[in-house]
């Protein structure tokens, strides 16, 4: 049950959302998770600022339920920065990672 969300600074067209789609789709297999259950949002042209400056940026929210090893982590904000910066022409050094681990998942009138 993974939920990645995407805010930039940085307009995000059809096609962008598209491509990061797909490849969020891939990355989320590094934390033992699949796309099949992956939910995406993205959000572009906010306002955002990084040390007084509005430079490129992203912040991506990664919610799971269950956890994944601190190797698996360093392996994602390694891949999230690689696709920020190839779609959205984001450094890495301005992109922010937060993971958030859930116990409980609700879906479908039920929880997991």
């Amino acid at each position: 049950m993974p939920y990645i969300e995407t805010v930039s600074n940085q307009p995000i067209s059809r096609d962008t959302t598209i491509a990061l789609k797909r490849e969020l789709g891939e990355a989320i297999t590094l934390l033992g998770k699949t796309e099949s259950w992956l939910q995406l949002s993205f959000r572009g042209d906010v306002d955002m600022f990084f040390k007084g400056e509005p430079s490129a940026q992203v912040y991506a929210r990664v919610a799971l339920l269950g956890a994944a090893g601190p190797s698996a982590y360093e392996k994602m904000t390694a891949r999230l920065c690689e696709i920020y910066g190839k779609h959205l022409g984001t450094p890495p050094d301005k992109v922010y990672v937060q993971y958030e681990e859930a116990k409980v998942w609700g879906w479908n009138g039920a929880n997991f």
